[in-house]
């Protein structure tokens, strides 16, 4: 995301499959499917305050759409209210924990989806 010329924000789209949200704990699923998963969201400090992270998601979303893909999935720390909060806006379901494989920072991860219209 570029405001006035710098970066504000920035996410990755991954399409496909992801090793790391084939087991969930206290929880399942409601579509196997594994089109899109948002990882990496960010909003650099300086535009924080701004309600940029609605826009960027907007976006986000307008590009899986327009990519003819339906099914969307997030994760984040369970301490990071602030994407809870972006998530359970735009409509995710929170659908359990997932743990992910990666020695250098904390594992659990609380995960969501979205069914597109």
């Amino acid at each position: 995301m570029i405001v006035d010329e710098e970066v504000a924000g920035m996410a990755s789209l991954i399409e496909g499959h992801d090793k790391n949200y084939q087991r969930i704990d206290s929880g399942e699923w409601k579509n196997r499917s594994d089109d899109y998963i948002v990882h990496r969201v960010a909003i650099s400090s300086k535009y924080q305050g701004l309600h940029l992270n609605d826009t960027l998601f907007a976006c986000l979303l307008t590009v899986i759409e327009t990519k003819g893909f339906k099914h969307v999935r997030i994760d984040t720390h369970p301490e990071n209210q602030r994407l809870q909060h972006i998530a359970d806006k735009f409509g995710f379901e929170y659908r359990g924990i997932i743990y992910i494989e990666d020695e250098t920072v904390e594992p659990e991860r609380k995960v969501y989806e979205l069914e597109l219209g």
